[in-house]
């Protein structure tokens, strides 16, 4: 997107944004006034404590992202060389304490040479902490994820593949879209993969999807030429 674009987008996305903290906010507030009446009982306590944790943890992302949604633009006078061995090992290590990936088989295939890339380092793991976290999704937390860095026709690439639910062709159509989500009401953001794409674009990394309902997904980060 040209800078005019950009803006007039972001506003376009502020301007929404007010009403999904509205709607998490209303839903703490709601649960908690009816955990502190005088009958409640611990289902009660306990539902009440649950929906807050989901709609603080949506509220954390839903805010982490839109930070980013700024960012990528501006990171070409800050791109360095970088081996994507390393980047793609410290985001794993930093999701295999995480909740989400706690329970999920995650098998990571380094590339025995040095895969050089021109990038940024923070960009790049956001990059692949979203579809990391979208793989770890589609399979409910707890299935296979299976990271390898290598090449395609010379380029650079890293390759994410999972067992998961897999998705229809309507669903790849939209992925990208900005707060398109699978997700239960109140669960996702949808910005998640959005972000990823804008950082992509911004570095030239070409995402390739191979996906079918019940059969798992393949990305491929394919990057511009190996240094």
């Amino acid at each position: 997107m040209i800078d005019a674009e950009r803006r007039a987008f972001l506003t376009t996305i502020a301007s929404s944004i007010g009403h999904e903290i509205n709607n998490a906010l209303t839903a703490i507030q709601g649960f908690i006034e009816v955990a502190r009446l005088p009958d409640a009982d611990e289902p009660i306590k306990d539902k009440a404590i649950s929906v807050t944790w989901n709609q603080i943890t949506k509220l954390k992302n839903l805010t982490f992202n839109l930070l980013q949604l700024g960012k990528p633009g501006d990171t070409g006078r800050d791109k360095e060389t970088l081996d994507l061995n390393e980047v793609v090992e410290s985001v794993i290590e930093v999701f295999r304490k995480t909740t989400r990936l706690k329970y999920c088989e995650i098998i990571f295939n380094r590339n025995p040479d040095k895969t050089p890339v021109h990038s940024n380092a923070d960009q790049l793991s956001l990059l692949f902490s979203n579809i990391f976290l979208n793989s770890a999704d589609a399979t409910d937390n707890k299935g296979r994820i299976e990271i390898s860095v290598g090449e395609k026709n010379h380029h650079p690439m890293v390759k994410i593949k999972d067992n998961g639910v897999g998705m229809s062709k309507d669903i790849l159509n939209k992925i990208f879209q900005p707060y398109f989500t699978t997700k239960k009401t109140g669960q996702g953001t949808g910005l998640g993969m959005f972000v990823a794409k804008e950082i992509a674009d911004v570095f030239g990394i070409r995402i390739e999807i191979d996906s079918e309902p019940e059969k798992g997904t393949e990305f491929r980060l394919v990057f511009p030429d190996k240094l």
